[in-house]
């Protein structure tokens, strides 16, 4: 460390690999703190508590974050699922219908077995004749 001034000049590739270990970054750490006085000492240590406690806080919301998106997406996922299936649905019906109209069942009977009424059966027949 003391010959640190004779390397400054170089690239950081050329520096030992050990230069770039953790370990290293924790130990020039504890040095420093064993020059505190107490008061200083007390106040890093304090420091260090708030510190960690705000990275746990705000792990937790985070991970919330992450939890709340997927439960949205979730239910996305389902309203897409029951929106495709109604429509899915809605096109049988309509085929169905149609059908049984090329068929030469009366609208009133189509009306009575599919459960709509006369109008509404109208309106569809109507609409694919187009």
């Amino acid at each position: 460390m003391k010959n640190l001034q004779t390397y400054a000049d170089r690239p950081a590739t050329e520096f030992p690999e050990f230069w770039t270990e953790e370990w290293l970054k924790i130990a020039i750490d504890e040095l420093d703190t064993r020059r505190f006085s107490a008061e200083e000492y007390e106040r890093y240590v304090v420091t260090l508590a708030r510190n960690a406690s705000a990275i746990q806080m705000d792990q937790v919301k985070i991970a919330r974050a992450k939890a709340e998106a997927k439960a949205e997406a979730k239910a996305e996922a389902k309203a897409e699922e029951r929106a495709k299936a109604k429509a899915e649905a809605e096109t049988k019906e309509k085929n169905m219908i149609l059908e049984m109209h090329e068929d030469g069942m009366s609208i009133a009977k189509i009306a009575k077995f599919t459960q709509k009424t006369a109008l509404e059966v109208q309106q569809i027949i109507d609409k694919n004749r187009k």
